[in-house]
């Protein structure tokens, strides 16, 4: 079969993400290392998902839900790091490397609206090809399909406390003279805040939804401000 052939063959293309739930199946019994798992293999299944859509370059969606769910696994590698293996951390530097390849194109398709970038696309699309065909991708794939959590208790509060503290220093240090490079590192904190609240949301505080709530209007305000000066 023809590389072709294999990338439209009905059985090979996985479901349309946006068609799929992706919930955390996990109770306030389970042990940390279980919860880690879930989350990981949840965000994993959405990854490779959107694989297709990002592959063929039609959808932008896709490459933003792609890009989402590797930092969404990152995320939970470094809230659940007690409970995993210590080549964890070289699963998320590996993670680290795909969103940038993924990151060049999403930038450059928001920059699109505004000038004529095709050439530019071209180029970033092949540079995702090549990386989504290469054998430090399917490695990748594998390292994280492997990741199994210990069996440690679960301290979901804990767990928040932790990187809620991180994230009042940085905004306590925040005033109107600012840099931008300043406020963006608040802002990449209070996103990671969210995905820790978001993968312990099920057995946590009901506050917790509102703090969710409330990175999220963080985030597009501190957004929408790194876009005015982009």
């Amino acid at each position: 079969a023809t590389a072709m052939s294999e990338l439209f063959d009905e059985n090979r293309i996985p479901p349309d993400p946006r068609q799929v739930l992706y919930p955390y199946r996990y109770t306030q019994h389970d042990s940390m290392g279980f919860v880690a798992t879930q989350v990981i293999s949840a965000n994993l299944k959405r990854l490779k998902a959107n694989e297709t859509g990002v592959r063929l370059g039609f959808e932008e969606e896709s490459l933003h839900d792609m890009r989402v769910s590797a930092r969404r696994i990152r995320a939970a590698i470094r809230v659940f790091k007690q409970a995993l293996p210590k080549h964890a951390q070289k699963t998320g530097d590996a993670l680290k490397q795909l969103g940038r390849v993924l990151g060049k194109k999403r930038d450059l398709d928001v920059l699109s609206a505004y000038t004529n970038l095709s050439r530019e696309i071209a180029q970033a699309h092949q540079l995702i090809f090549r990386e989504l065909n290469s054998r430090h991708y399917s490695d990748l794939i594998r390292s994280i399909g492997a990741l199994k959590g210990k069996n440690i208790k679960l301290n979901s509060k804990k767990l928040i406390k932790r990187r809620l503290e991180k994230t009042l220093k940085l905004a306590e240090s925040i005033h109107p003279k600012s840099r931008d490079k300043e406020l963006h590192t608040l802002r990449i904190s209070i996103k990671k805040l969210r995905y820790a609240c978001e993968f312990l949301e099920a057995v946590s505080s009901p506050k917790t939804k509102q703090l969710i709530k409330d990175c999220r209007r963080m985030q597009d305000i501190l957004g929408d401000h790194q876009d005015a000066i982009f």
